[in-house]
């Protein structure tokens, strides 16, 4: 399970974080094998803390009944957790997996995967940074996967050797007037 697991990391890093009480962590597995990276700061009281400004704030920000400058702080409040989310787990992980500062030839970025676990599953870890200094955005192209499993099996997708194209054709489009 795991070689096929490795392959399906050909393609970019997966990470996967995980909050611990004993101390959070992440995964960082790509083709030549799993490395752990400490997320010290990674705390239930941290998750708490992002839950209330990313989600909490997303409510204020989106509430059209508030006056405008309330809707304006849970837009302030909803940055602040974008840059907490970067401090304490997305910026010391693309530290920790070196992604290329340049874009590939064909323009376009480094391709990371992210699988987060339990409550961690509700972040967007993709929009994490400190906008003023850089973020995720501008760095990799970030997608999710529910599972290293299920990514593997994704990977590098060929068509089954007895698949057969499948052709319908109709003399008249029903509902067209061509």
């Amino acid at each position: 399970a795991l070689p096929e697991i490795l392959r399906g990391c050909a393609a970019g890093p997966v990470v996967v974080p995980l909050l611990q009480e004993g101390g959070s962590m992440a995964l960082i597995v790509t083709a030549s094998g799993v490395r752990l990276l400490p997320l010290p700061d990674l705390t239930a009281k941290t998750l708490r803390q992002l839950g209330r400004d990313i989600l909490g704030g997303a409510d204020t920000a989106l509430d059209a009944k508030l006056p405008v400058t309330r809707r304006m702080l849970g837009e302030y409040a909803i940055s602040a957790g974008l840059a907490l989310l970067w401090d304490v787990v997305v910026g010391p992980v693309l530290e920790e997996v070196a992604m290329p500062a340049d874009r590939g030839a064909d323009g376009a970025r480094p391709k990371l995967w992210w699988c987060p676990t339990g409550p961690l599953s509700i972040l967007p870890f993709h929009a994490a940074g400190r906008h003023e200094s850089g973020n995720a955005l501008d760095l990799v192209t970030s997608s999710y996967t529910p599972t290293l499993r299920a990514l593997a099996r994704t990977r590098p997708w060929q068509p089954a050797p007895d698949t057969r194209p499948l052709v319908v054709a109709l003399p008249r489009t029903p509902g067209s007037t061509v």
